[in-house]
């Protein structure tokens, strides 16, 4: 665990498994930045649209047929950190035509 004060720079190298949160009670904002950025926007665009409809949990994660869909079609970008990739990819090949029956989309505005 490492906790960064305000003013403070991180690099986190590509591929190397990480997440972030915030301990306190008070409002915290941060600026990231990806290189190369790919298509990290149409993700946060994604994730922010379905945080809007309602549709995360308290974690923050969608339903698992909704999540192998972004997921997958994110693959590039960004994963989650467990469990590895592998099982990942496996569970969420198998769970993301479930996901569009269901009328999921891999991508929301």
């Amino acid at each position: 665990m490492r906790i960064v004060l305000p003013g403070e720079v991180i690099i986190i190298p590509a591929g190397i498994p990480h997440y972030f949160w915030n301990e306190g009670d008070t409002e915290a904002h941060h600026i990231q930045r990806f290189k190369p950025s790919l298509n990290i926007d149409t993700f946060f665009r994604t994730y922010f649209a379905l945080a809007r409809e309602d549709k995360l949990n308290k974690k923050g994660l969608p339903n698992l047929f909704l999540i192998s869909l972004v997921s997958l079609n994110h693959q590039n970008e960004i994963r989650l950190v467990k469990p590895p990739w592998a099982l990942q990819k496996i569970i969420f090949s198998l769970l993301a035509p479930i996901g569009k029956l269901l009328g999921y989309k891999a991508a929301y505005e």
